[in-house]
């Protein structure tokens, strides 16, 4: 991974093919996943923000209660996984 990628890098750590890079002075923490593993759990996501969140970073429409938007969500993934299997 060329580091020079994240310049707010502040720490790295690498487990089981996924790496989690701390981000200076954002609090953040985000992730790449080398060898695809991490998958959403819809079921897991169980507050309304978190689905829109999950929703508006693939385009999707936010509109209607908690199990439309985790239906919506989970349809979505499961394309996806489709898409890619093929």
């Amino acid at each position: 991974m060329d580091l020079n990628i994240h310049p707010s890098l502040r720490d790295l750590c690498y487990n089981n093919g996924i790496s989690f890079i701390a981000e200076r002075g954002s609090g953040a923490l985000c992730f790449f996943d080398f060898e695809k593993r991490v998958q959403v759990d819809v079921k897991s996501l169980k507050k309304k923000p978190d689905l829109i969140s999950h929703l508006q970073r693939f385009g999707i429409n936010i509109n209607g209660n908690v199990p439309v938007l985790r239906e919506r969500l989970k349809q979505h993934l499961e394309q996806i996984a489709v898409t890619y299997n093929d």
